[in-house]
């Protein structure tokens, strides 16, 4: 009986009187046989398992902004944020960009009223995007949020 005919079908059908002229040999040769078949049909289903698992879409992540992390951002965000200082092109008097994100609009205020010296007025234009001299910082703050609150409020 050659090994590839001898499948547990086969010989679960087979009547035991049969079954002791098998020799050891051809158990052995059997039993690697159906060894061979159960690691070729594991592979198989292993193939089309990371198959499947690979087409699904990533869930293990969130996103930047799922619905958790953004109502997070958006109750820790700002309410506004200067973007620039500088001048007026119009007026020549010292201006702030102002972002107000909420409402997705940007403002111009105007700084007139705060006292630059020299050297702070060129440290200011050195700044980069709004930054600003620690000293002045508190004095356009205050100026930036009431321009902010009159702007929100009419």
């Amino acid at each position: 009986m050659r090994a590839a005919m001898a499948t547990p079908k086969v010989l679960a059908a087979m009547p035991l009187e049969d079954s002791y002229h098998i020799s050891s040999w051809v158990i052995q040769e059997l039993i690697a046989f159906w060894k061979a078949y159960d690691k070729e049909e594991r592979e198989l289903v292993w193939k089309r398992e990371q198959r499947r698992l690979h087409a699904a879409p990533q869930l293990r992540k969130r996103g930047e902004f799922d619905s958790i992390r953004r109502e997070q951002y958006l109750a820790n965000r700002p309410v506004w944020r200067i973007v620039s200082i500088g001048l007026s092109a119009f007026t020549f008097k010292r201006v702030a960009q102002v972002e107000i994100p909420g409402l997705k609009k940007v403002i111009f205020v105007d700084l007139t009223g705060i006292k630059l010296e020299g050297v702070k007025s060129k440290k200011l234009a050195r700044y980069k995007r709004g930054a600003l001299p620690k000293g002045l910082v508190e004095q356009v703050d205050s100026r930036v949020a009431q321009a902010v609150a009159r702007f929100i409020q009419g």
